[in-house]
């Protein structure tokens, strides 16, 4: 799941950008922290949030077919 998370954020983010994702576990489920540099996080939050909603949308699709629950976090 962290790698498909990876590769999203590597083609949506500009080229050599430094961004990491860190995976977690609590009571609900599996948590990735996206932590993106600040000039860059409304790239990914889109217009409303309508990219960080797409992205948790396809995550969510793989997360539900291997029976996980997976949330999505930015880091401050």
């Amino acid at each position: 799941m962290q790698t498909v998370i990876e590769y999203i954020l590597k083609n949506a983010l500009p080229e050599g950008t430094d961004f990491s994702v860190v995976e977690s576990q609590d009571e609900m489920g599996k948590v990735f922290t996206l932590n993106i540099p600040d000039d860059l996080r409304g790239q990914i939050i889109g217009k409303g949030g309508r990219n960080i909603k797409a992205i948790r949308d396809v995550v969510s699709i793989i997360a539900r077919r291997n029976g996980e629950r997976v949330y999505l976090k930015i880091a401050d």
